[in-house]
Parts: C-alpha cells; sequence; structure tokens
C-alpha cells in the first residue's frame, strides 16, 4: 500500500511571515546551525544546495523520497525546507519501500500534488530529462577518512556504494602515492566509477583477484561478487571500522537456480511480470520478452502483468487465476535479485529473471552457469533494462528535446574528432601534437 506522510507547516513558515527579507548571512548561519542541531555531522543532505535548486525554481509543493536507512531524517529535512525556503508551502515524504536508484517514483509525486521530487541517497540512474517532475538527485555523502581506509588496504580493486564514492577515489590517490601502481576502480557505465548496484556491477579485468568494497551490508557486495566468482571480496565497513572477508556461494546459486529452470520446459504460459516501482521495469524489455516466447514458444500464451511489490504470496495468489497452474512461468522484468535471492523458495511455479528466460528458450538448456549483473549497465544484454538499442521505454518512448541536443552535440564532437584525425594524418601528427 502506497504510503506518505505530509509534514505540516509550522506558522512561522516563510510564506506566513511578513515581507521582510532577512540578511542574507545572517540566514545563511541560521541555516547552517540548524542543520548542525538536526542531522547528523558526517551525512552531507545537501541541504542549502536544495535550498536553492527549490528557490530557482520556485517550488511549492515539494516530495521527498528515502531509502529506509535514512528515512528516519525525513521529518527534519521536511522542517529545514519549509522553514528556510521562499516558496515552499507543502513537503510530503513518501514512506513506500525504496531499494535503489531504479525506484525514483515522480509519478507518485505528481499524483501527490507536488510539483519537485528530492531523491535521496541513490545515484541520477534515470536521468532527470527522463521524469515527470522537476527532480534533484542527493547522493548523501557520508564522511569516512580516508587515510584510515588507505591504511587498510592495498594492491586491489576498490568498489562502493554511491555514498562512499568520493572516499574511494581518495583513498586510491593515496594507495598509489604510498605503494605504486595496483589500486583499480572500474567503471559499468552509466554508474560512476567504483559505484555498484545490487543488479548492476564492472566485469573485472582479468588478473584482478581481490576487491574491497566499502558498505555497510552486504546486498551491494553480492551484486559484485555474482558478476566476477573468481574474486576474493573483503568488505570494509565505514561504521564499525572492520575489514571482514565475504563469501558467495555460487554453485549453491546455480544449483537453486538450476532446479527452478528445469520446470521451465513443461510452461505453456509465460506471465511477465513488469514491475511498476519506480523506474525499475522497462516497457521495452517487455516487448522484447513477448517477442522472444512467441519466438521460441508460438503456441504459448504471454501476458503481462504491473506489480509494485512482488512478493511469494504475491504470485501465489496471480497462480489461483489459471488452470493448470503446473505450466505456468513467472518472469520477473524487474530487479533480476528478486529471482536469484528467493524465486527458489516459491515451489509452486518457477520464477525467472529476463537473462535466464532468454538463455533457455533459445537453447532449449535448462540450466546455466553464470548470471551477469548488467541490468542497468549501458552495454547490458538483449535482456537488461537498457538492452541493446537502449530504449528502455519500448513502443511508448519519446525523444525529449534534452535528448536530441545531446545527440546532435555528440554528432558534432564526432565530426569534429574525425576532422581532427584527417588533419592529422594528411601532416603525419600524432592527434595530441596537432598545431594551434
Amino acid at each position: 500500500m502506497a504510503t506518505a506522510v505530509e509534514i505540516a507547516p509550522k506558522p512561522n513558515h516563510p510564506a506566513m511571515k511578513s515581507n521582510t527579507t532577512p540578511n542574507k548571512s545572517d540566514q545563511t548561519e541560521r541555516l547552517r546551525a540548524a542543520i548542525a542541531h538536526s542531522l547528523p555531522p558526517a551525512y552531507n543532505f545537501e541541504v542549502e544546495k536544495t535550498i536553492t535548486r527549490l528557490n530557482q525554481e520556485r517550488a511549492r509543493a515539494v516530495c521527498l523520497q528515502f531509502p529506509e536507512g535514512l528515512l528516519v531524517w525525513g521529518e527534519a529535512i521536511a522542517a529545514l525546507l519549509e522553514e528556510f525556503t521562499e516558496t515552499v508551502q507543502r513537503v510530503v515524504v513518501l514512506g513506500d519501500v525504496t531499494y535503489g536508484a531504479c525506484c525514483v517514483d515522480d509519478i507518485k509525486a505528481v499524483h501527490l500534488g507536488c510539483d519537485f521530487l528530492v531523491h535521496y541517497a541513490h545515484s541520477c540512474l534515470v536521468p532527470i530529462d527522463a521524469v515527470n517532475i522537476k527532480c534533484l538527485y542527493v547522493f548523501v555523502e557520508i564522511y569516512l577518512n580516508p587515510r584510515r581506509l588507505a591504511r587498510t588496504i592495498k594492491d586491489i580493486i576498490l568498489l562502493a556504494t554511491i555514498q562512499f564514492s568520493k572516499c574511494v577515489h581518495q583513498a586510491c590517490r593515496e594507495l598509489v602515492e604510498e605503494f605504486g601502481s595496483g589500486v583499480f576502480i572500474p567503471q559499468c557505465e552509466p554508474l560512476t566509477a567504483g559505484e555498484t548496484l545490487g543488479c548492476t556491477s564492472p566485469v573485472f579485468p582479468a588478473g584482478c583477484r581481490t576487491c574491497v568494497f566499502v558498505a555497510d551490508g552486504r546486498f551491494h557486495v553480492e551484486s559484485a561478487m555474482i558478476q566476477n566468482p573468481e574474486t576474493r571480496f573483503y568488505r570494509y565497513d565505514p561504521f564499525t571500522r572492520r575489514l571482514v572477508l565475504e563469501e558467495y556461494d555460487h554453485s549453491l546459486l546455480f544449483r537453486l537456480r538450476n532446479g527452478v529452470l528445469r520446470r521451465v520446459e513443461r510452461a505453456h504460459t509465460f506471465v511477465l511480470i513488469l514491475s511498476s516501482l519506480g523506474r525499475q521495469g522497462s516497457v521495452g524489455l517487455v516487448e522484447h520478452a513477448r517477442v522472444q516466447v512467441r519466438k521460441y514458444r508460438p503456441t504459448a500464451t504471454v501476458l503481462t502483468v504491473m506489480l509494485a511489490e512482488l512478493v511469494p504470496s504475491t504470485l501465489g495468489a496471480l497462480l489461483q487465476n489459471f488452470d493448470d497452474p503446473g505450466r505456468v512461468c513467472f518472469v520477473n522484468v524487474g530487479c533480476p535479485r528478486l529471482a536469484l535471492d528467493w524465486g527458489h523458495e516459491f515451489t509452486q511455479a518457477p520464477f525467472i529473471t529476463t537473462y535466464e528466460m532468454q538463455q533457455v528458450l533459445a537453447t532449449s538448456v535448462y540450466a546455466i552457469n553464470t548470471h551477469p549483473m548488467d541490468y542497468f549497465s549501458a552495454k547490458g544484454g538483449d535482456w537488461s533494462n537498457y538492452g541493446r538499442d537502449g530504449n528502455r521505454n519500448g513502443s511508448i518512448g519519446h525523444t525529449s528535446d534534452k535528448a536530441a541536443m545531446r545527440e546532435r552535440l555528440r554528432q558534432k564532437w564526432l565530426q569534429r574528432k574525425q576532422q581532427i584525425a584527417q588533419n592529422c594524418r594528411s601532416q603525419n601528427l600524432q592527434p595530441g601534437n596537432q598545431p594551434g
């Protein structure tokens, strides 16, 4: 059930005050004092930046979206925004589950009558020109002493969740200065270097056998572990300041998944479950999956169901609507970790990922020994959120003016690059040494 809390405006809200404009420096000092009093010092919620942006946009109704671990600070931030902005009259804090950057809920923000959305603690996975409301992403950087981290590790790959990305890069520079080469931060575009999602992780170069992952939990670490089974992983917990060895039983994962996949051979009805949680689902991927089923199982029935929250009991309730439940297969067009983490526990029907569906239908081999973590990768396979054509919205998609402008600029840049290369060849110069 959707939940949201509207923070009631205080009697001294700026919209209710007189027209007297306070001194700007005094206002800034009051704001910083209020932030120091209301919020933890190690967390950067970018309140000043948010207030500046809200004032620029003349926002009146603001929706705040937090992951569960930061929701406790929602009321304090809402109060700060109401107190120190010029035009904001309503602040709504979403209480729905927010797993990651894929869950940015612009649709619900609009439904609640808001004209601005602030999404906390995740990177800009869904571009701001692809949402239906003015939007600001706040990463919520958490301060961590990079020297302490650098002294702990060397000769490894570094990864982190977005909160610790800046620290990881600083630690990498210190490690290189102190120990020379041997420290590497990989990147899986469109994520920033070193960033990992629960469904999207970089593939490590050959020979990189050790990784230190900065995070306070295992979920994101497991994504990188599934993607890189030959690598030894250590997790540095910034709160306990401990470095621990993390292990993942890959053989158990694929033994459980292959037990599920063997039951797909009998399936005659494929139910594509399109996640409506934020922007986790992909219409383009649903349409591609329908084509794949009809190609390899032309007599099968294909249905599409939209769900915001998916748990085993929901699948069980859906299954009761079919006359022959033993021949139903659920395909999750959403976070693949749902199927990988608990799909084997739902024993009434196979519950599989889009990658698994494509592999078993195309090969008629009902087993896998790998599963890519590339669901939001710009270079993901046909089973990923963007697919090879990069169009996650499928037939309902549109190209925004901003997107078209970026494409024109990219084409101009490519033409310029080709012209420089041509000039260099004609003058026998290297591209970086052409005259002025």
